[in-house]
């Protein structure tokens, strides 16, 4: 587990300074406060979060977990035989009410 949590930080912040996501500190032109939404998407201190907040980490785990999970559930959910089975229950429970 300590190996993922170091690594993943790590690969984000390379990703992100390739593709000059992250702004140049030393610019004159950083915000001191980031007044918009992009602003402070960007400048939001994620490496702070990941290391020091156990609660962010397990959400990012629970999520990747539950993924395939949850996709497997609504395959089932949503073919065509489970819906039409669903449209005869609910015309038999208000056949009567019109």
């Amino acid at each position: 587990m300590g190996f993922v949590m170091n690594t993943i930080p790590e690969f984000v912040g390379s990703v992100a300074e390739k593709l000059k996501l992250i702004p140049a500190k030393d610019s004159t032109r950083v915000m001191k406060f980031p007044y918009t939404t992009t602003a402070q998407i960007g400048l939001f201190p994620y490496r702070f979060y990941w290391k020091n907040q156990w609660l962010t980490r397990y959400w990012i785990y629970g999520i990747i977990i539950t993924f395939p999970i949850i996709n497997a559930i609504d395959k089932l959910s949503n073919t065509p035989e489970n819906k039409k089975k669903w449209k005869e229950i609910r015309a038999k429970q208000f056949e009567g009410h019109h």
